[in-house]
């Protein structure tokens, strides 16, 4: 006997943020009009149903529309009929960005649906992301949201849980042995969310039910399907059947939708009709179809397969994405990995930016009431974490219009920061601008430039002076390094709050193989104090101070009879090898500037490394990466040895497009441990600011403070995670970490908070009212808490 099935019809449009067209485009040729239409047939047919998952393109629209529009969204929303799921920005990429970004994302989503249309999410469709992590479970849960349905999963991955009835499963943390933090999952059954992919495996069929212009077929019907329901229905049953032997439940989730769906009148009314008789055809012969029909949401869905504990629990991650049914060497989805890599790399420099102005505006709101928020710099951010941006695999103009967000974005970053310093320093919002005052955060010098501009140097007429704020943004105690370029080598750094000399070390500014005139770059180290503004002057003294060392040059590429250049001391290496070291570490890099070789000091066996570079021509696309005529990168220049008693670098140019530079700190704690490799990024910011202030002693070092961010009603939202690190085993030298659980009080207090509320990770419902003490003991091992904090 057939066991009686029901089937939701789940509605979508798939409306990507930017992809084929900007979001702006998007949202005036497509997404306005779907959102209206939908809004208007809602309330017109109480049986229909529709989701939405971008609230960047919601929020536009209800920012745009009327009185009556948005009444009637919210008649919708509380009758059940309109669902949000998911509730972000925007529908991420699960692979490339930074946890801190996606829990962004989600926050400025739920912030807005909570404070506009108070909804508060507990479902996810996440279909369109190429490949799902296990983070976005995890944060999720911590969010309110424990149902989720997912699409773009490894073929072969796939095509084994259909076999087993494993698309509908508990995704469970690798490390929750007690299902916490598990999530309820439902897989599509194939490749995509359209219509004519998840009704069944006759895609000839299926597509004949994706109603209306806008539908991504060319088989769509057009003739009234009462002329023939009969053999229709059996068709579209027959179908629903086969995809419902992959469930191992008696109800069926449909996807009826596709990118930029419904966006067309005749798109609601043809589906309204069709399925409304195809409904009424199959509904009233429950002997004969043993089957029910009708709209659904997410919910309706997951009420109706019974109980999260009738379903297998599943571990792990699905990464790399492969859809390709006959799969070769090269059709894994990892090129978007590293595609566009200066925008992946902007992004991660403005969501520095934006914490550190969160930081800051946090302690300037106890300061004097500052209601100070970064609207649009944190929206655009969001939109960039995308699954068509922060991946790169938009159209060229799309990425280009996405850049030119990112980088009004930092602007708009480093100007608030100013600001929100000036405030802190001087306790008002603007200090007159008769100074040559900079400030200086570890990702200052990256925005904007590339590896063969010459960075703009920081001028200081002889006898003057810059003032330098360091800002420390971190709940520890911490070494940052500060690079600044300039135009004359003869400076003094003194640290103003008590007058003290810092040693500094002048470097060449090396572009190509040549050492560029009239410019240099100063580095000195600031142990900078946790959360802290520490001010220095850099004052022009019209000779070489004592304490500023100007660095040797050393490489075969110099002439035998040139001992000066610049003010530099110059030899030639003579050695087939190039030595840096510290108190820690004894490198070992070939002429070429390779990493050859690294020993720790007091060990008798270095470990042996080989490092190569290599280039190829890639016909994958944006996508896949799939190599072709691969071959080593070695027709590089001898490289430059810069040695000084801060820092000893190798800068070497293995050819036109690639340079890299080795560089060893003499340092105490982590910086000197560590071997920096990087490719060159020397990029220039300056803005206005000014003598030391810090917020708050230490955190206890096994607690990260991921970020406090101001939220719409004007509280502010504190994230923390407990790392997995024994204090009591810091050795003496490593000063970063205090172990003090006071310290968390510290900044409570600093920001002149009354009442500390746990929440949702969105902070957009309140679990219970919570003392620092209970923070504290309820923080477990890898655990990410928020809480709300409030005057």
């Amino acid at each position: 006997m057939t066991n009686f099935l029901n089937v939701f019809l789940l509605l979508h449009s798939h409306v990507d943020p930017g992809w084929l067209q900007t979001f702006d485009e998007y949202y005036e040729k497509k997404v306005q009009s779907i959102l209206t239409l939908a809004v208007r047939y809602l309330n017109q047919e109480p049986s229909l149903r529709f989701i939405w998952s971008e609230m960047s393109f919601l929020e536009k629209w209800w920012q745009n529309s009327t009185q009556k529009q948005k009444s009637d969204l919210l008649k919708v929303i509380n009758s059940g009929q309109f669902e949000m799921t998911g509730g972000a920005w925007v529908m991420t990429d699960e692979a490339t960005p930074y946890y801190w970004a996606t829990i962004d994302n989600l926050i400025e989503g739920h912030q807005f649906l909570a404070s506009q249309l108070k909804v508060y999410p507990t479902t996810s469709w996440s279909v369109d992301p190429f490949g799902h992590g296990a983070m976005m479970p995890y944060l999720l849960n911590l969010a309110g949201i424990k149902k989720m349905a997912i699409g773009r999963i490894n073929n072969a991955h796939k095509t084994l849980m259909r076999d087993r009835q494993q698309l509908v499963f508990r995704w469970r943390q690798t490390w929750d042995k007690t299902g916490v933090f598990d999530n309820w999952v439902h897989t599509l059954p194939r490749t995509y969310y359209t219509t004519w992919n998840t009704c069944g495996p006759e895609r000839e069929v299926c597509c004949k039910f994706a109603f209306g212009p806008s539908a991504m077929t060319e088989c769509g019907l057009t003739e009234q399907i009462t002329a023939n329901i009969s053999e229709l229905a059996e068709q579209l049953v027959k179908n629903y059947r086969i995809t419902a032997a992959s469930y191992s439940s008696n109800a069926l989730l449909v996807s009826v939708g596709g990118d930029f769906y419904m966006s067309e009148e005749s798109d609601w009314t043809e589906n309204i009709k069709q399925y409304g008789a195809l409904m009424k055809h199959i509904n009233s012969d429950p002997k004969k179809y043993a089957m029910k029909i009708q709209f659904g949401t997410l919910s309706d869905y997951f009420a109706a397969i019974g109980k999260p504990s009738s379903f297998p629990t599943l571990s792990g991650d699905f990464f790399p994405y492969m859809d390709d049914p006959n799969p070769s060497s090269f059709s894994w989805w990892t090129g978007y990995f590293t595609t566009r890599p200066y925008h992946k790399r902007l992004e991660r420099i403005i969501q520095s930016q934006l914490r550190a102005t969160d930081l800051l505006s946090a302690f300037a709101f106890n300061s004097g009431n500052w209601s100070h928020k970064s609207i649009k710099p944190r929206r655009d951010l969001a939109l960039f974490q995308h699954h068509d941006a922060i991946t790169g695999t938009s159209k060229a103009y799309v990425m280009d219009d996405y850049l030119k967000r990112l980088l009004n974005s930092s602007q708009s970053m480093r100007v608030q920061a100013n600001t929100l310093v000036d405030f802190l320093l001087h306790g008002k919002k603007t200090v007159a601008n008769n100074e040559k005052t900079y400030f200086f955060s570890e990702t200052q010098n990256e925005a904007g430039s590339n590896e063969n501009e010459l960075p703009v140097p920081l001028v200081i007429p002889l006898h003057q002076k810059a003032t330098i704020v360091v800002y420390n943004q971190l709940a520890r105690r911490h070494v940052q390094v500060v690079r600044i370029t300039i135009q004359a080598p003869t400076i003094k750094v003194v640290r103003i709050s008590d007058q003290t000399i810092i040693t500094a070390q002048i470097n060449p500014i090396i572009r190509s193989e040549d050492i560029v005139s009239d410019m240099y770059e100063i580095v000195f180290l600031v142990n900078s104090e946790p959360l802290s503004l520490t001010t220095y002057e850099l004052q022009n003294v019209g000779h070489q101070p004592e304490t500023t060392e100007m660095a040797t040059i050393i490489s075969d590429m110099l002439s035998t009879r040139l001992k000066k250049f610049h003010g530099f001391s110059c030899k030639l290496s003579g050695s087939k090898q190039i030595t840096l070291a510290n108190e820690y570490l004894s490198v070992n890099v070939d002429p070429l500037g390779y990493l050859q070789n690294v020993t720790i000091i007091g060990q008798d066996n270095g470990v042996a490394l080989k490092m190569s570079y290599w280039s190829y021509t890639d016909s994958g696309g944006a996508y896949v990466f799939k190599p072709r005529e691969v071959k080593k990168i070695n027709d590089g220049m001898p490289a430059i040895l810069i040695s000084g008693s801060i820092v000893s670098e190798v800068t070497a140019r293995f050819s036109g497009q690639l340079s890299q530079v080795i560089s060893l700190f003499s340092s105490a704690g982590t910086l000197g441990r560590g071997i920096h490799i990087t490719l060159r990024p020397n990029m220039e910011s300056a803005i206005k600011i000014l003598p030391f202030i810090s917020f708050s002693t230490a955190l206890p070092c096994d607690i990260e403070m991921i970020n406090i961010r101001p939220l719409v009603d004007g509280s502010l939202l504190l994230l923390l995670r407990r790392i997995p690190v024994d204090c009591s085993i810091e050795t003496s030298d490593v000063t970063q970490c205090d172990y003090n659980p006071n310290s968390l009080q510290g900044i409570i207090d600093a920001l002149g908070v009354n009442t500390i509320k746990e929440t949702t990770l969105t902070g957009t419902k309140s679990i219970r009212t919570v003392s620092v003490s209970d923070i504290l003991s309820q923080l477990n091992a890898i655990d990410i808490r928020a809480y709300r904090l409030l005057k």
